[in-house]
């Protein structure tokens, strides 16, 4: 008889706890769905800024490779320069 009574007084909810009950379980799919949607956006936001931040960094090295082959000859005409016009203009360096 014990457990039938156990039984019945879990079973027997008054329409507030139950009212309550639904409230929590929708809330909680509410909370669950927004989260996990805005975790979504943030995860997609994260991606596309390592794309950009991938396509810069190889715009760099591209434009640091292709200055650094072209310095190589423009640093010896650049020294030949300067050791032809520098004297002239400033004969104290």
């Amino acid at each position: 008889m014990t457990v039938a009574d156990d039984l019945e007084t879990i079973t027997c909810c008054t329409r507030t706890e139950i009212f309550l009950l639904t409230i929590l379980i929708v809330l909680y799919f509410v909370v669950y769905y927004c989260s996990k949607k805005h975790s979504a956006k943030i995860i997609s936001r994260l991606d596309k800024a390592d794309r950009d931040l991938e396509s810069g960094r190889s715009l760099l090295t591209d434009f640091i490779d292709k200055h650094r082959s072209a310095n190589s000859v423009s640093s010896t005409v650049f020294q030949w320069l300067k050791q032809q016009f520098l004297p002239q203009l400033h004969p104290e360096l």
